[in-house]
């Protein structure tokens, strides 16, 4: 089942995937920005073993839809009286 899913993936146009390096550039962003949005689920991306790769189809609707917005202050655990530089 997995070959058949990664086999899909590849007869796909392999322009239509990008890497965090690309995706990153294509976004006006440092890398490790995109990593932190993967780590925290926030922007949709595909794994293939190891490699993060993002189909730039979907980021594209991703973007149209708002995108990753900031995070809310209030949905956060925090103690009060720390709650960061937003307050």
């Amino acid at each position: 089942m997995r070959r058949s899913r990664f086999e899909a993936l590849l007869r796909e146009s392999s322009s239509d995937w990008l890497t965090v390096g690309e995706i990153a550039r294509r976004l006006n962003t440092r890398e490790s920005h995109i990593r932190a949005l993967v780590a925290q689920d926030r922007i949709p991306f595909s794994k293939l073993g190891r490699y993060i790769r993002f189909h730039a189809p979907t980021i594209d609707r991703w973007l149209l839809d708002g995108g990753a917005e900031a995070p809310d202050p209030t949905d956060a655990d925090v103690a009060p009286g720390n709650e960061g530089p937003w307050a």
